[in-house]
């Protein structure tokens, strides 16, 4: 699934159009056809997409000419036999010169809460985003570990 976003009047609205300048592309599970058109419109190395799609791989940050990739864990909460069950996933930030791309395989209470944010991330100041979403992300690990924390032991 492919969501675009752009910040408008201080308001984080979903756009249509890939040919937008400052957009924000979050993508869940895509498929080959979402990340051929991605690799096509932003003159990306397919590889850079696939990297979040593997549970495996760990954070790192990549740089290549115009183009970084952060790879982060964010945390991921399943529900098994009434049983939580905490675990993470990597997420990958893509930031060029045009847009930011996060990419995971599954839909996350990070980019969720992201964008349901009071203050909108502004879209243009991709440094700031970038900053914004980690920071969002180190406050979901701290509300895990306090979830942990007050359940009792097994």
């Amino acid at each position: 699934m492919l969501r675009i976003y752009k910040t408008i009047e201080n308001k984080l609205t979903e756009v249509n159009s890939l040919k937008d300048e400052n957009i924000w592309i979050d993508v869940n599970n895509p498929t080959e056809q979402e990340l051929t058109t991605l690799c096509d419109c932003f003159n990306l190395d397919i590889d850079l997409l696939k990297a979040p799609l593997d549970e495996e791989e760990r954070p790192r940050i990549e740089a290549y000419d115009d183009q970084v990739l952060i790879l982060i864990s964010m945390p991921y909460t399943t529900s098994e036999n009434s049983q939580i069950v905490y675990n993470t996933l990597p997420i990958g930030i893509l930031v060029t010169e045009k847009a930011i791309i996060t990419v995971s395989l599954k839909e996350s209470t990070l980019v969720e809460q992201f964008i349901k944010q009071k203050i909108a991330p502004a879209t243009h100041k991709r440094t700031r985003f970038v900053l914004q979403l980690l920071y969002n992300n180190a406050r979901l690990f701290l509300s895990r570990l306090k979830e942990i924390d007050k359940s009792p032991p097994r």
